[in-house]
C-alpha cells in the first residue's frame, strides 16, 4: 500500500465523514476545536495511530494463529521477553533526555550520544555472547531460543534504534511518523513515502 494510496483511503473517508459532522454542531466545534490546537491534534493523531495499529494485531491474529504452532509462538514470547529485559538499557535511556534542551544543538548532542552508546551497548552485547553465550543460556535456561540467540543482537540493536528515533520524533512534534512506525512495528508490508 502506497502513501498515495493511504491518503486516498484517508479522504474518501473524511469525505464521508464532514458532512455527518456539518450537521451536528457540537461535533462541529468540537473537530474544529481539535483540529486547531496543535496538542489535542497531536494527541488525536497518536491516539488513532495506536487504536488502528492494536486493531490490526487483533484482526490479523486468526491468520497468524493458523500459520505458527503453539510452540513456534512460546518461542517467540521467550524471544520478546529477553530482548525486552536486555533492550531496556540499549541506549542507556539518554532518549528520554531529548525534550529538556531549550537549544535544539543540545539536542542534536543528546541524540547523536545516544547513537554512539548504542554502538557501544551492541558491542559490548556481542561480547557477552561470543564469550559467554552457554553461561547465558544456562544460567536464563533459555535452551528454547538457544538456535535464535544471534537474532537478540539484531533485536537488540534495531530496538535501541527504534526508541531513539521514535524519541528523537516526539521532540520534533512528528506525530504523523510515530503513528506510521505503530503501523509497521508489528511487521505489516505498508511502504510510505514521508
Amino acid at each position: 500500500m502506497t502513501g498515495q494510496h493511504q491518503q486516498s483511503i484517508v479522504s474518501r473517508f473524511l469525505s464521508c465523514l464532514i458532512p455527518v459532522v456539518k450537521r451536528n454542531p457540537y461535533a462541529s466545534r468540537t473537530i474544529e476545536f481539535i483540529l486547531n490546537n496543535p496538542l489535542y491534534k497531536g494527541v488525536l493523531i497518536l491516539g488513532s495511530g495506536t487504536a488502528v495499529a492494536q486493531l490490526i494485531g487483533i484482526v490479523t491474529m486468526p491468520i497468524i494463529t493458523r500459520l505458527y504452532t503453539p510452540a513456534d509462538l512460546g518461542v517467540l514470547a521467550v524471544y520478546s521477553s529477553v530482548l525486552a529485559i536486555f533492550g531496556v538499557g540499549a541506549t542507556l535511556r539518554y532518549e528520554f533526555a531529548y525534550s529538556l534542551p531549550k537549544e535544539n544543538d543540545d539536542a542534536i548532542n543528546l541524540f547523536g550520544l545516544s547513537l554512539i552508546l548504542l554502538c557501544l551497548t551492541t558491542i559490548g552485547f556481542t561480547l557477552i555472547l561470543l564469550f559467554g553465550k552457554d553461561l547465558l543460556i544456562n544460567t536464563f535456561d533459555l535452551g528454547a531460543i538457544e538456535q535464535y540467540i544471534w537474532f537478540l543482537l539484531i533485536g537488540f540493536f534495531g530496538m535501541g534504534l527504534y526508541t531513539t528515533l521514535n524519541y528523537w520524533a516526539v521532540r520534533q512534534r512528528d506525530c504523523g511518523w510515530i503513528t506510521y512506525m505503530k503501523w509497521i512495528k508489528p511487521g505489516l508490508p505498508i511502504s510510505i513515502n514521508l
